[in-house]
Protein backbone atom coordinates (compact mmCIF):
# COMPACT_ATOMS: atom_id res chain seq x y z
CA UNK A 1 0.00 0.00 0.00
CA UNK A 2 1.47 3.06 -1.15
CA UNK A 3 1.85 5.90 1.83
CA UNK A 4 0.49 9.59 1.36
CA UNK A 5 3.65 11.50 1.35
CA UNK A 6 3.49 13.95 4.57
CA UNK A 7 4.21 17.91 3.28
CA UNK A 8 6.16 20.10 5.03
CA UNK A 9 4.73 22.59 7.70
CA UNK A 10 4.36 26.49 6.60
CA UNK A 11 5.98 27.39 10.00
CA UNK A 12 8.82 25.24 8.85
CA UNK A 13 9.31 27.38 5.98
CA UNK A 14 11.31 30.50 5.40
CA UNK A 15 8.78 32.86 3.38
CA UNK A 16 10.40 36.24 4.38
CA UNK A 17 12.60 37.57 1.72
CA UNK A 18 14.44 39.50 4.67
CA UNK A 19 15.14 35.80 6.57
CA UNK A 20 16.52 34.98 3.17
CA UNK A 21 18.79 37.75 3.59
CA UNK A 22 19.65 37.19 6.87
CA UNK A 23 20.67 34.02 6.34
CA UNK A 24 23.13 34.25 3.78
CA UNK A 25 24.43 37.07 5.00
CA UNK A 26 25.04 35.80 8.63
CA UNK A 27 25.35 32.16 7.79
CA UNK A 28 27.58 29.62 8.07
CA UNK A 29 28.19 28.01 4.63
CA UNK A 30 28.82 24.66 3.74
CA UNK A 31 29.23 23.23 0.08
CA UNK A 32 28.76 19.64 -0.59
CA UNK A 33 28.38 17.90 -3.95
CA UNK A 34 26.05 20.31 -6.33
CA UNK A 35 24.28 22.37 -3.49
CA UNK A 36 25.64 25.53 -0.65
CA UNK A 37 23.89 25.19 2.71
CA UNK A 38 23.72 28.67 4.44
CA UNK A 39 22.47 28.49 8.35
CA UNK A 40 22.34 30.55 11.35
CA UNK A 41 20.95 30.21 14.67
CA UNK A 42 16.88 31.33 15.09
CA UNK A 43 15.49 32.29 17.93
CA UNK A 44 12.77 29.62 17.42
CA UNK A 45 12.86 25.45 18.90
CA UNK A 46 12.73 24.51 15.43
CA UNK A 47 14.22 24.51 12.42
CA UNK A 48 12.93 26.54 8.76
CA UNK A 49 14.30 26.07 5.18
CA UNK A 50 14.62 27.94 1.74
CA UNK A 51 15.12 26.48 -1.29
CA UNK A 52 17.12 28.26 -3.74
CA UNK A 53 17.19 26.68 -7.24
CA UNK A 54 17.53 28.79 -10.26
CA UNK A 55 16.19 28.56 -13.66
CA UNK A 56 19.31 28.81 -15.03
CA UNK A 57 21.19 26.27 -13.46
CA UNK A 58 17.76 23.67 -14.03
CA UNK A 59 16.08 24.45 -17.17
CA UNK A 60 13.74 22.11 -17.12
CA UNK A 61 10.74 22.87 -14.31
CA UNK A 62 9.68 19.11 -13.64
CA UNK A 63 13.84 18.54 -13.31
CA UNK A 64 13.87 22.19 -10.20
CA UNK A 65 10.43 20.28 -9.13
CA UNK A 66 11.65 16.86 -8.52
CA UNK A 67 14.76 18.49 -6.77
CA UNK A 68 12.91 20.54 -4.14
CA UNK A 69 10.42 17.61 -3.29
CA UNK A 70 14.42 15.73 -2.63
CA UNK A 71 15.69 18.58 -0.75
CA UNK A 72 12.16 19.04 1.34
CA UNK A 73 11.46 15.42 1.95
CA UNK A 74 15.09 15.08 3.49
CA UNK A 75 15.13 18.32 5.57
CA UNK A 76 11.67 16.78 7.24
CA UNK A 77 12.86 13.67 8.31
CA UNK A 78 16.21 15.35 9.35
CA UNK A 79 14.23 18.56 10.92
CA UNK A 80 14.39 17.15 14.82
CA UNK A 81 17.97 16.78 14.35
CA UNK A 82 18.43 20.36 13.52
CA UNK A 83 16.95 22.11 16.06
CA UNK A 84 16.76 25.85 15.88
CA UNK A 85 18.31 26.75 12.99
CA UNK A 86 17.33 28.58 9.90
CA UNK A 87 18.54 26.81 6.46
CA UNK A 88 18.73 28.20 2.68
CA UNK A 89 19.64 25.34 0.39
CA UNK A 90 21.52 26.68 -2.78
CA UNK A 91 21.41 24.71 -6.29
CA UNK A 92 24.73 25.86 -7.94
CA UNK A 93 25.29 23.63 -10.70
CA UNK A 94 22.84 20.87 -12.39
CA UNK A 95 22.30 18.15 -10.44
CA UNK A 96 20.70 15.02 -11.93
CA UNK A 97 17.62 14.29 -10.78
CA UNK A 98 17.54 10.85 -11.54
CA UNK A 99 20.33 10.50 -9.21
CA UNK A 100 18.34 10.72 -5.53
CA UNK A 101 20.25 8.96 -3.67
CA UNK A 102 23.56 10.74 -4.24
CA UNK A 103 21.25 13.96 -3.95
CA UNK A 104 20.33 12.63 -0.61
CA UNK A 105 23.03 11.68 0.36
CA UNK A 106 25.04 15.34 -0.27
CA UNK A 107 21.71 16.52 2.27
CA UNK A 108 22.35 13.72 4.87
CA UNK A 109 26.17 14.50 4.85
CA UNK A 110 25.45 18.74 5.31
CA UNK A 111 23.16 18.15 8.09
CA UNK A 112 25.65 16.44 9.84
CA UNK A 113 27.96 19.32 9.42
CA UNK A 114 25.51 21.67 10.33
CA UNK A 115 24.50 19.93 13.62
CA UNK A 116 27.92 19.35 14.52
CA UNK A 117 29.06 23.27 13.54
CA UNK A 118 26.08 24.80 15.79
CA UNK A 119 26.62 22.65 18.80
CA UNK A 120 30.65 23.53 18.78
CA UNK A 121 29.60 26.73 18.76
Amino acid sequence: MIQPRQKLVKSSRLRCSEDFKQTFHQGYRIRQGCLTAYAKSNDLCYARLGLAVAKKIIPNATSRSRIKRIIRESFRLNQALLGGLDIVVVVNEPCFSSDKQGLSYDLNKQWLKLVHHFKNA
